[in-house]
């Protein structure tokens, strides 16, 4: 049983093993469909040279006799058949003639009554007499070569089967003929080389011979049952065959190739495959798990458990990675995102800080026990006067209460906020009077955008701090616009302003994350929008001769 180190393990071994596995099972599976069709292949295209082979050897060997034929000296064998003449000399001649042209074939010298008289075949029946008085009558006609095919059930080894048969002549007359006779014995000697069962057919489709081991059924019609494209099936037994003519189409070579066998070698090619299979298996199963467990996967083993320790609430480990290694350039960079993961985590640790303090300094600045007198005082003397307006103003301190006290310190909307800010600047216009106005210029389409909750209310709160003064009107204006997909809030004021070395200095300060003692609330503001925006967000300052401008930029610009 095979035991894993780490979980990912088992998933890379069982991967690798049904990866390695499938094209070992179709490659085997192929083998075995593909068997039957490459061995009937391989056997059609042996049959067809078989056949052609044989039909080419027997058209030079017709060539050959007709030529020996040809050049037979006529006057010796005219001189015999005439008064029996020259015997020795015949014989001699009719010697060299088989010797020289077919060494296993017989001849036949036969006078015009077709009485043989010279042979070196023992054997004479009707059929002979018939078949030499059948020749003579066609060379009369005036055949130089006539070729005739026995159709016999004997089974003689020296049984004529195949008889080329040329004239004698004295001058222009017709003494006899001679003949050259392709035995059953000499049939046997030229198909022996090229296919164990041949068979040779007639004109009409009648067996003229047959070698092999199949049954006799010379003289019968050779009519091979079709089962395929080229298997045929014979006295019950599958063969391939393929047929070619031969000698003018007297002849046609049959040439079979048992196809029995291919049942049983597919099934010993399947039960090979199949333990082959099985091997394999084992063998890949084996080596697949050392690949998935073996030091090949140390680096990778390290890497889960380094994340394996930080999903049990330790900190990420660093892998101490060798420059040699295959695996270096992955392990630094996982040492890389590590620190990148680092960064991030300090980051949200530093904004959930400034979170805190943005909205304890909220808290502190806008509702301490004086600012809250201050209302309570308003609101008692409003009472009297109006006391309707004291409940709306009563209605909308809770409510601001409420929602500075929501546990929530991440993005509202836009419109969330400034509902918020809305009931900050009615109560400081119902506090100061007359000379405090407030505007709120922001499209539609941007209240849905999320921002951090409590951004603007340190801006505009320092607006009232130093730009109020009491003597004149005083006129906070919100602005909103988008730029490139960044959304820009704008804080503006009509003040006295910031002199240009004080918004200097505050610039610097807060570049360099550095907080000063009296401007908290703008520094927790810049460091909470750096945070969580990136270095293109933060504050800016704009000193003008009649107020102040401070613009917000939440991301990068």
């Amino acid at each position: 049983m095979e035991r894993y180190s780490f979980p990912y393990q088992r998933g890379l071994h069982n991967r690798l093993t049904r990866t390695t596995l499938k094209p070992v099972m179709i490659i085997c599976a192929a083998v075995v469909l593909a068997l039957p069709f490459v061995l009937t292949g391989v056997m059609t295209v042996q049959a067809n040279r078989n056949s052609a082979a044989l039909a080419k050897l027997l058209d030079e060997e017709q060539q050959r006799c007709a030529a020996g034929l040809a050049q037979t000296e006529q006057s010796i064998l005219a001189s015999y058949l005439r008064n029996g003449t020259d015997a020795v000399r015949t014989w001699m001649t009719l010697y060299a003639l088989r010797n020289t042209c077919a060494p296993g074939a017989r001849f036949e010298l036969v006078s015009m009554d077709g009485t043989r008289r010279a042979a070196d075949l023992p054997l004479q029946d009707d059929y002979s007499v018939r078949r030499n008085a059948s020749m003579i009558q066609k060379l009369e006609a005036g055949k130089a070569l006539v070729r005739g095919v026995n159709i016999t059930r004997d089974t003689n080894d020296d049984t004529p089967l195949v008889i080329l048969t040329a004239s004698v002549r004295d001058g222009e007359n017709i003494m006899g003929c001679l003949s050259l006779l392709w035995t059953r014995s000499y049939l046997l000697s030229l198909a022996e080389p090229f296919a164990r069962e041949v068979v040779l057919t007639s004109g009409s489709g009648r067996v003229v011979f047959q070698s092999g081991v199949l049954p006799s059924s010379e003289s019968t019609r050779f009519d091979p049952e079709k089962v395929l494209v080229s298997v045929k099936r014979v006295n019950g037994n599958l063969y391939i065959i393929r047929s070619v003519s031969a000698l003018d189409g007297d002849l046609t070579v049959h040439t079979l190739m048992p196809f029995n066998f291919i049942l049983p070698v597919i099934l010993c090619s399947l039960l090979f495959v199949v333990l082959l299979a099985g091997i394999m298996m084992i063998i890949i199963n084996r080596v697949c798990y050392q690949m998935a467990t073996g030091p090949m996967m140390k680096p990778f083993d390290q890497l889960f458990s380094a994340l394996e320790q930080y999903g049990r609430g330790n900190t990420l480990a660093r892998i101490a990675a060798d420059p040699e290694d295959e695996s270096y350039p992955y392990l630094l960079e996982f040492n890389q995102v590590l620190d990148e993961i680092d960064g991030l985590l300090a980051r949200n640790r530093e904004l959930e800080r400034a979170n805190m303090q943005s909205e304890l300094k909220a808290l502190q600045s806008q509702f301490n026990p004086h600012f809250i007198f201050n209302m309570l005082e308003t609101i008692k003397y409003s009472v009297y006067d109006d006391p309707q307006c004291s409940v709306h103003m009563l209605l909308t301190l809770a409510a601001m209460l409420r929602y500075t006290l929501e546990t929530d310190t991440g993005e509202v909307p836009l419109r969330k906020d400034l509902k918020y800010m809305r009931g900050y600047l009615e109560m400081q216009q119902l506090r100061l009077g007359e000379l405090f106005h407030y505007e709120i210029r922001i499209p539609e389409a941007l209240l849905d955008r999320r921002v951090p909750r409590l951004i603007l209310q340190p801006l505009v709160e320092n607006s009232l701090k130093y730009g109020y003064t009491g003597e004149r009107p005083f006129l906070v204006t919100l602005l909103a616009e988008e730029k490139q997909g960044v959304l820009c809030l704008t804080v503006e004021n009509n003040g006295p302003g910031m002199d240009a070395d004080r918004a200097e200095q505050l610039r610097r300060m807060l570049e360099n994350n550095e907080a000063p003692r009296d401007h908290i609330g703008i520094y927790n503001t810049h460091r909470r929008l750096k945070l969580a925006y990136g270095d293109g967000a933060g504050l800016r300052f704009e000193s003008l001769p009649h107020g102040m401008v401070t613009y917000l930029t939440l991301g990068k610009g």
